[in-house]
């Protein structure tokens, strides 16, 4: 006979602790998502009436000056499915209230009075709020004059699996092109690279090639790592650029998941190198996925969520 060690065994069938662990976590993210729907009119309320009586502010408030990181933060409306099944607005991040807040609602029991409601409203006043694609580039574009300066800047896209990342990265994309040529001068050329990350391996998203081809990062002598191997544009039109970002956008690793049905499934970089020595590095980052997001996933796409969190955890 032989012993299995921390085994639980429900309608016969025998867990290995890891993916007990998995399973409570999805039951409970369940209990969690049932609960916001359950009391999704009272939750909604007190989102609704937290808006209405906080404090206004604004996004020009926050001294950046003691730190080269900025964090933004844009909000993107409910799916059709979402708001069909009950589902409500938890974030305010509007450039009218200068501040990201996170809403949660939960239930708890109080003595004399049994089991309440209540709402939690979690601040971030060092994140701004965007709510536009031409406040996205707004935000962002003092990284667009930083690189047309000589310096170095780089743009995360950063949120779960259908959060809009990919769509904000578009807009950036439509309108990065001719500040850096109006700033830069024209008849000045431009290097692109883009290239993607998916699991362990990198393809180039510019070659010409029927199929996407690996590349390769190295650490050189200076200590800095490289990509070997990718197509490298030389681009001396906002048009130019423009068509070259929305092909290698076209190229990436996408996948039905279920919030999306054309998911990135990719990390993926744009690399701008300027004549002056200055560089404009924009990264789309895949999506994050929780645990609800992966219950319909198969054995092939739960791997490939598994390495997409650790990536980003990294």
């Amino acid at each position: 006979m032989t012993a299995v060690k921390d085994k639980t065994r429900w309608n016969g069938e025998a867990w290995g602790e890891d993916e007990r662990r998995a399973r409570y976590a999805k039951h409970q993210a369940h209990d969690i998502r049932a609960l916001r729907l359950a009391n999704a009119e009272p939750f909604a309320r007190g989102v609704t009436e937290y808006r209405q009586q906080c404090v206004k502010g604004s996004s020009s408030d926050i001294d950046f000056s003691a730190t080269a990181a900025r964090v933004f933060a844009r909000a993107r409306p409910l799916f059709a499915s979402e708001t069909d099944r009950g589902d409500w607005h938890c974030v305010t991040a509007t450039a009218e209230h200068g501040q990201l807040v996170v809403h949660s609602g939960s239930e708890e029991m109080l003595a004399g009075k049994g089991m309440v409601k209540t709402m939690n409203h979690q601040a971030y006043p060092g994140v701004t709020p965007v709510v536009t694609d031409d406040q996205v580039y707004q935000a962002v574009q003092y990284l667009v004059q930083t690189a047309a300066a000589g310096g170095k800047s780089t743009l995360f896209m950063y949120g779960m699996t259908g959060s809009g990342k990919t769509y904000s990265m578009a807009g950036i994309h439509q309108r990065a092109p001719a500040d850096l040529f109006q700033l830069v001068g024209a008849g000045q050329t431009l290097r692109l690279q883009a290239y993607e990350l998916v699991g362990k391996k990198c393809f180039d998203l510019l070659s010409s090639a029927a199929d996407k081809e690996e590349v390769f990062l190295r650490v050189g002598e200076d200590g800095n790592t490289h990509v070997c191997g990718t197509t490298e544009c030389d681009i001396s039109t906002t048009a130019e650029l423009q068509q070259a970002l929305v092909h290698a956008a076209g190229q990436r690793e996408t996948a039905a998941t279920g919030m999306n049905a054309t998911s990135s499934r990719s990390h993926a970089v744009y690399s701008l190198t300027l004549a002056e020595g200055g560089s404009f590095m924009m990264i789309d980052l895949a999506g994050n996925e929780a645990n609800a997001e992966t219950a319909g996933h198969d054995k092939e796409r739960m791997a490939e969520a598994a390495e997409i969190n650790a990536s980003l955890m990294a």
